[in-house]
């Protein structure tokens, strides 16, 4: 029965990936990234109803142990999609560098030319303006930015993350 609770942890990623792809697609939010820990939370929820009406219906259910071990798969590939999701959204640095040096063709590209694809403040504004609409951080540039109580919410995980890691704050 292991392999079968792997496959619902499976299916139930797969379902909080379709609905995020359908959102986005047909509804860009403007605060994306709250929407996208709204859909992960719903997705095994609706996984949970499924199978307490499957488990009604048929006499074969899965043991509590299984359904444990559903979450556990399903909040592995969510937390790892949830964190790449940023990257992946963002104009990644290190992937437009990689697209810059191979538009440089087999010349290769000069640290010059390289660092001329970048505007810096561009980025931090990229950044910001994402942070801004998310609700994860407040403020203007006159007042000065604050993080939200959300914000916070969401930077206590990773923080406990990377102490456990022996990173300090801030640092690769």
């Amino acid at each position: 029965m292991a392999y079968v609770a792997l496959l619902l942890g499976l299916f139930t990623f797969v379902l909080a990936l379709l609905l995020h792809i359908l959102f986005w697609q047909f509804l860009r939010p403007a605060r994306d990234l709250l929407l996208l820990f709204f859909l992960f939370a719903i997705a095994p929820v609706v996984t949970v109803i499924v199978q307490l009406y499957l488990s009604i219906s048929y006499t074969d259910s899965l043991a509590c142990t299984d359904i444990v071990a559903v979450m556990l798969c399903y909040c592995a590939l969510s937390a790892a999609y949830i964190m790449t999701y940023p990257a992946l959204s963002a104009r990644c640095p290190s992937l437009r560098i990689v697209l810059l040096i191979e538009k440089g063709g087999e010349d290769g590209l000069s640290f010059s030319l390289l660092e001329s694809g970048f505007d810096t403040a561009d980025l931090v504004t990229d950044r910001l303006n994402e942070l801004l609409s998310s609700g994860l951080v407040s403020g203007s540039r006159n007042a000065g930015y604050r993080v939200t109580w959300r914000g916070k919410m969401l930077l206590k995980p990773f923080m406990l993350f990377r102490r456990f890691l022996g990173l300090a704050p801030g640092a690769g």
